[in-house]
């Protein structure tokens, strides 16, 4: 969610498709090669089997379009 409403923080959902769960603890969220810091995910993040993570923060994506990369 690149431009959420006023007041609403941006976030980034990530889906596992795996049958086990995917440990993710010091991965890095990022937009575009040259954009804003990217985020690590702290010690302990984990997605289930097809299950999913909302990170919530803001990340400095673009309003018109961005990309982002795990």
């Amino acid at each position: 969610m690149a431009h959420p409403a006023a007041g609403d923080s941006e976030y980034v959902e990530l889906y596992n498709a795996n049958t086990s769960a995917i440990d993710l603890s010091g991965w890095q969220i990022d937009d575009a090669p040259g954009g804003a810091h990217p985020y690590t995910l702290p010690g302990g993040t984990s997605i289930p089997a097809r299950g999913h993570l909302l990170v919530t923060r803001t990340f400095g994506l673009n309003n018109g379009g961005d990309t982002v990369r795990l």
